[in-house]
């Protein structure tokens, strides 16, 4: 198989796989709409445009790079020292994405309060802004991961990540909405826990 049947089978493998999650997305949306109201996904909302500015701060680009750096060092016909590179580029792209996921991690934890008291006016997204502020170094291992697994051609385990982390995504905020109350917080915290 060539280089250019490749790029057309994991793109492909790719657009379908992301429009089949984004199916199950919007209709665990409508469940989650049902079990919490209205007024908590408004308040989901509220905190996940929050959270995806720290995001983008804690992740700064990695992905991408480390999707370009390995796809360099393995190329075509990747030779004995293409594996001694790759160590060498995790390992700067993992230090790299720590300082700068801590950094945002501290950031949004410090911050909580004033965001969800000034800039959201509402205080029960606090408690899920600081929850939240604890996954971003996670998160920004896993665009290495991810970022890694792309460079090398391998979308495929990308793609069972993905669907594996919609059904525990599923199963747990199912749980965790059994347990906590009903009103918006609550389910707030039980999406941002099972999430």
């Amino acid at each position: 198989m060539n280089r250019a049947q490749k790029y057309l089978i994991n793109g492909a493998v790719l657009s379908v796989s992301a429009m089949i999650i984004r199916a199950i997305s919007v209709s665990f949306n409508v469940y989650l709409t049902s079990k919490i109201g209205a007024e908590g996904m408004g308040l989901i909302t509220l905190i996940m445009s929050v959270y995806g500015f720290f995001i983008t701060l804690a992740t700064s680009g990695i992905n991408l790079a480390v999707v370009r750096l390995i796809s360099s060092a393995h190329g075509d016909t990747p030779d004995k020292n293409s594996h001694t590179s790759t160590g060498k580029i995790m390992k700067n792209a993992m230090s790299y994405a720590l300082i700068f996921s801590i950094t945002a991690s501290l950031l949004l934890l410090i911050s909580a309060r004033n965001i969800g008291l000034l800039l959201l006016k509402d205080k029960r997204t606090v408690l899920p802004l600081k929850i939240l502020a604890f996954t971003l170094p996670l998160i920004a291992i896993s665009s290495i991961i991810n970022g890694y697994f792309c460079g090398v051609r391998r979308v495929y385990k990308n793609v069972v990540a993905q669907f594996a982390e919609q059904g525990i995504k599923i199963a747990s905020v199912s749980a965790l909405l059994l347990v906590f109350s009903k009103d918006a917080e609550g389910g707030c915290i039980a999406v941002i826990l099972g999430g």
